[in-house]
């Protein structure tokens, strides 16, 4: 399946898995196969060295010792931010190192990942990792977000996928803390007459610090014309910090081709 950036789209098959979308801690109530769906996919752009933002800067190593080449991009290179503001402070008893964090977004803020330390960038592979933090607030903290379009002539599959591991994390106060994590995916909507943004599905998923990286998805049928955004949020438990790493983010919108020998339907 061909993966897409957020500035371009074609069509391609769906990687339905099973995974549904609706409240969160439903029972699944969709389901679909890739043989069913033909969409696009939108991915960000993350080690696109054409649309790099210009406070991420190109490094040979992850501790910043050596620069790229002027000029150059190496297939195997690290980014790291030039101007960053400090998220976590180091702590020697508690264990926590300083940790320094920018954001990554390209052209507007609705495709975006928030609280980036750096990236690993393997161009080679088409791969990357990037490391965000989050903290304990109290609420959901939003961590990514996506945003594509809904152009089908009846309601249509949008499924919002996350290539996730959990790394490091640390207690922020005393009394110590727990390493229970959850994804929250959230897709919401908005056009016609709902101007403003309303959630259409949500889904919690736990995520175990050092267990292999996870494919999280939820996913849910939305009326045709609208705007959608895939959201992804990360409930941190009381007191602590954690480092999510990014393997890729996806936002699939099943798609329609007019089958025009047979007016209303789509071509298989």
């Amino acid at each position: 399946m061909t993966l897409l950036s957020l500035m371009g789209a074609t069509a391609c098959g769906g990687s339905g898995d099973g995974s549904l979308g609706g409240a969160a801690g439903a029972p699944d109530t969709l389901g679909t196969s890739e043989a069913e769906l033909t969409g696009t996919e939108v991915t960000l752009p993350v080690c696109d060295p054409a649309l790099r933002t210009s406070n991420w800067l190109c490094w040979l190593d992850g501790d910043k010792q050596t620069a790229c080449p002027s000029g150059q991009t190496p297939w195997s290179h690290w980014l790291h931010p030039y101007s960053a503001a400090t998220y976590v402070r180091a702590d020697p008893l508690r264990g926590a190192r300083e940790v320094k964090a920018a954001s990554l977004y390209w052209g507007t803020f609705d495709n975006f990942l928030y609280r980036v330390e750096k990236v690993k960038c393997d161009l080679a592979n088409a791969t990357y990792e990037a490391a965000s933090w989050s903290r304990y607030t109290g609420s959901p903290v939003l961590q990514a977000k996506l945003t594509s379009y809904v152009d089908h002539i009846r309601p249509a599959v949008v499924r919002g996928t996350a290539f996730v591991s959990l790394d490091e994390y640390y207690c922020a106060a005393a009394g110590g803390c727990s390493t229970a994590t959850t994804l929250r995916l959230v897709i919401k909507q908005r056009g016609g007459p709902f101007p403003d943004w309303i959630q259409v599905a949500s889904r919690d998923l736990p995520i175990v610090q050092h267990a292999p990286v996870g494919a999280f998805e939820v996913e849910t049928l939305v009326e045709p014309g609208m705007q959608v955004t895939f959201e992804l949020y990360v409930v941190n438990s009381y007191n602590s910090i954690s480092e999510l790493i990014f393997h890729d983010l996806r936002l699939f919108t099943e798609t329609c081709i007019p089958d025009l020998s047979n007016p209303g339907q789509c071509m298989p």
